[in-house]
C-alpha cells in the first residue's frame, strides 16, 4: 500500500472496491470539504486513465491530519491520489492550498496566513494564481523573515510536476540572479544590481526577499545618478539644479555620506538665495505675475526642504503674502461677487502654501469661512423672502468650494424649489384676474408674498391686481414697493461703496421714485461732504423731481 501526503492531507491506496473511505465521523464534515474531496477524486481518476492506470477496483483512504478542512484541500487531495497511485513522493517542504475543478483548475481560496505561520521546513506554497495577490500580501511577513515563496499554480498540470520534483521551483532557477544582485548590490555596482534581481523577480515574484533586494538596489541606483547629476551641475555653477537634485536624493536617503558632503558645502549660500527668492515672490506677487511668482515659490520650497532654519523665516514671510491673499479672498467672494478676481487670490494663497501642512490649513479655514459667510448671507436672503439673491449667493459658495459639500448641496436644492414654485404661484393669480377672479387672485398673490415680501414682479402682479378691484391707492403703493425693490436689487449689484449708493440713487431716478432718491442723495451728502460724486447725485435727484 502507498501512502502519500500533501499538506495536512494522507492518501492512501487499499485493496480492491471502488469507494473513497474517509475518517470516523465524516458524516459530520462539512458539505464543501465532501465535495471537493469528490472534485480532486474524479480529477485524478481521468488524470490516471491518461497514465494507463485505473482506480475502478482500488479504494482510497484519506485521512486528515489537521483540524483546518475546508474546500481549500481539495487539491491536495487531487495531488496526493495521483503521486500515491504512481508511486512517487512529494516533496514534503511545499504545501498547497485551492480548491480544484473537475477539469484540474485551482480554485481560488482565501487567505489563511494563521495555518502557515509556525509550519517547519516549508520553502514554498502553491496558491491558486487568481488569488495570488492576496495571498503573497498576506504572507509578505513571513515570506521576509523565512524566505517562504509563494508560487502561483492555475491547474493541476502546475501542481504536480512541482509536488513530485519533476520541475524546479520559481525561487530555486532564479536563485543564481539573485545572487549576482546582491554581490553587485555589495559592490556598489547598483545599477547592475537591478538588471540581476529584476530578472529574479520576475521569474519569482512569489519571494518577499528578492522583492526588497530590488527596491533596496532601485532605490540606490536612482541615488547614484542623482549625485552625479548634482556634481555635474556643481561644476556647471548651477546652484539651484544642485538643490533641485540635492532635495531629490535627501528624501531617498537622507544619511548617505556623498548626499551629506554635498548638502554642506552649499549650505553657506542658502541665506543669501532664500532672501533673492523671497524678494523675487513679494515683486511678482505686486505685479500679478504669476509665472514668476511660482518660480520663486519653487525656489522656496526646495531651500525649505533642505534647511530648518530657511525653511521657519520662509514660512513666516509666505504667511503674509498668504494672509493678503486670503484676506483679498474674502473681500471680494463674500463682499464683492468677483469670482474670477476672488479664483485668483485663492489660487496665489493655494500655491503659496502648498507643501507645509499649517499654511495649508490656514487656507482651508479660509475657504470655510467663505462658505459659512456666503451661506448666512444667503439664508438671511431667503427670509426676507429674496430668492434669487439667497440661490446667487448659495451658488456663489459652491463654485468656491474644491470639492461637493451636502450642506450646500441641499440648501441650493431647497432654495431651487422655492424658485421654481415662485413664478407657478405669480401664474396663478394672474390666470385667476384674467378668468374675471380678482379676488381670489388676490389672495393668492399675498400669499405668496407673505413668503417672498423682497420680489419686485410679485408686487407688480398685485399692483395690476388691485388696480383692477379699483384699489387705486394701494395699487399706486405696490407699485411704488415693486420699483424700490428693483432699484435696490440693480445696487446691490456692486459692494457698498460711495459709487454703488450713488448707483442706488440713480436706479431710483429710473424708477421714477424721486421722493426716495432725494432723499437718500441728502443721506449720501451728509455722509460724504467732500465728495464731488455725492453732490452729483444730489443735483440729479433734485433735477428729476423738477421735471416731474
Amino acid at each position: 500500500m502507498k501512502e502519500e501526503g500533501v499538506g495536512g492531507v494522507k492518501v492512501a491506496l487499499l485493496e480492491e472496491g471502488r469507494e473513497v473511505r474517509l475518517p470516523q465521523g465524516a458524516s459530520e464534515l462539512p458539505k464543501e470539504l465532501v465535495i471537493a474531496i469528490e472534485r480532486g477524486v474524479r480529477w485524478a481518476s481521468l488524470a490516471l486513465r491518461d497514465e494507463g492506470k485505473n482506480l475502478e477496483r482500488a479504494s482510497i483512504l484519506i485521512r486528515l491530519e489537521r483540524a483546518d478542512v475546508g474546500a481549500h484541500l481539495g487539491a491536495a487531495v487531487a495531488a496526493g491520489i495521483y503521486l500515491a497511485s504512481l508511486g512517487r513522493d512529494a516533496r514534503a517542504d511545499i504545501a498547497v492550498t485551492g480548491a480544484v475543478s473537475e477539469a484540474g483548475q485551482v480554485l481560488p481560496v482565501p487567505p489563511r496566513p494563521e495555518k502557515v505561520e509556525g509550519l517547519e521546513g516549508l520553502r514554498a506554497i502553491l496558491v491558486p494564481a487568481g488569488a495570488f495577490p492576496a495571498w503573497f500580501k498576506a504572507l509578505e511577513g513571513i515570506s521576509e523573515r523565512t524566505g517562504l515563496e509563494v508560487v502561483a499554480v492555475k491547474s493541476m498540470l502546475d501542481v504536480v510536476p512541482l509536488l513530485a520534483g519533476a520541475l524546479p521551483l520559481p525561487s530555486e532557477r532564479a536563485l543564481p540572479l539573485y545572487r549576482k544582485g546582491l554581490e553587485a548590490l555589495r559592490g556598489g555596482r547598483p545599477s547592475e544590481a537591478v538588471v540581476h534581481l529584476e530578472l529574479a523577480f520576475k521569474i519569482a515574484p512569489g519571494r518577499a526577499d528578492f522583492k526588497r533586494a530590488l527596491e533596496e538596489a532601485r532605490k540606490k541606483s536612482r541615488l547614484q545618478r542623482l549625485m552625479a547629476d548634482a556634481l555635474k551641475a556643481e561644476k556647471r555653477g548651477d546652484v539651484w539644479g544642485v538643490l533641485s537634485l540635492l532635495r531629490e536624493a535627501l528624501r531617498l536617503d537622507p544619511s548617505d555620506p556623498s548626499v551629506r558632503s554635498l548638502l554642506e558645502r552649499v549650505r553657506p549660500k542658502f541665506d543669501r538665495l532664500a532672501d533673492q527668492a523671497l524678494k523675487d515672490l513679494e515683486e511678482a506677487a505686486k505685479r500679478g505675475d504669476t509665472a514668476r511668482a511660482v518660480e520663486a515659490s519653487g525656489r522656496l520650497s526646495i531651500l525649505s526642504a533642505l534647511d530648518a532654519s530657511v525653511a521657519d523665516r520662509v514660512r513666516s514671510r509666505r504667511r503674509v503674502l498668504i494672509e493678503a491673499a486670503l484676506k483679498d479672498f474674502l473681500r471680494l467672494a463674500v463682499e464683492g461677487g468677483d469670482l474670477e478676481a476672488a479664483g485668483k487670490a485663492l489660487g496665489e494663497a493655494v500655491r503659496l502654501a502648498k507643501g507645509d501642512e499649517r499654511l495649508e490649513t490656514m487656507v482651508t479655514s479660509s475657504m470655510a469661512e467663505a462658505k459659512r459667510s456666503l451661506l448666512e448671507k444667503s439664508k438671511e436672503a431667503e427670509r426676507k423672502g429674496r430668492i434669487e439673491e439667497a440661490l446667487r449667493l448659495a451658488t456663489r459658495a459652491k463654485r468656491l468650494l474644491a470639492a461637493p459639500d451636502p450642506e450646500v448641496e441641499r440648501w441650493i436644492a431647497y432654495l431651487k424649489a422655492l424658485h421654481e414654485a415662485g413664478p407657478e404661484a405669480k401664474r396663478r393669480a394672474w390666470s385667476l384676474l384674467k378668468a374675471g377672479f380678482p379676488e381670489r387672485a388676490e389672495s393668492e398673490i399675498r400669499s405668496y408674498l407673505s413668503v417672498n415680501p423682497e420680489d419686485p414682479e410679485g408686487w407688480e402682479v398685485l399692483a395690476q391686481i388691485l388696480e383692477s378691484l379699483g384699489k387705486k391707492g394701494e395699487a399706486a403703493e405696490a407699485s411704488r414697493k415693486a420699483r424700490l425693490l428693483r432699484a435696490r436689487a440693480e445696487a446691490e449689484r456692486t459692494p457698498p461703496t460711495l459709487e454703488s449708493k450713488v448707483a442706488f440713487i440713480r436706479a431710483l431716478i429710473r424708477q421714477g421714485l424721486f421722493e426716495e432718491a432725494e432723499r437718500e442723495a441728502r443721506e449720501l451728502v451728509k455722509d460724504h461732504p467732500h465728495a464731488p460724486k455725492a453732490f452729483e447725485a444730489l443735483f440729479e435727484a433734485l433735477k428729476a423731481a423738477r421735471k416731474e
